[in-house]
C-alpha cells in the first residue's frame, strides 16, 4: 500500500482491495470535511470577536476623546502597527 499526495491509499501492484481502500478513503474524506468545518467555525468566531471590538471602539470613540498616538483603542487602526506607528 502507498499513500498518494492527496492522502488516498492505493496499492503499489495496481490491484485494489475495495474494503480497505474504501475505508481509508472514507476516513480521509471525513478528516478533510471536519478540518474545513473547524476552520470555518474558527474564522467565523474570530470575525465576530473583531466586529464586537470594533463596535466597542465606536462606542468608546463617542465617550472618550482620542489621542494622537492611537492609545486606548481596542482594535488598531488600519496602517498603524507597532512597526509603522507613523502611518
Amino acid at each position: 500500500m502507498a499513500v498518494r499526495a492527496d492522502g488516498r491509499l492505493v496499492r503499489l501492484d495496481g490491484r485494489a482491495e475495495p474494503g480497505e481502500l474504501s475505508h481509508h478513503n472514507g476516513v480521509t474524506a471525513e478528516r478533510d470535511r471536519l478540518s474545513r468545518a473547524i476552520h470555518d467555525r474558527l474564522a467565523q468566531g474570530f470575525t465576530s470577536i473583531v466586529m464586537l471590538l470594533e463596535a466597542a471602539d465606536a462606542t468608546l470613540a463617542v465617550t472618550r476623546p482620542r489621542t494622537g498616538n492611537n492609545s486606548g483603542w481596542l482594535v488598531p487602526r488600519p496602517g498603524r502597527t507597532s512597526r509603522n506607528p507613523g502611518l
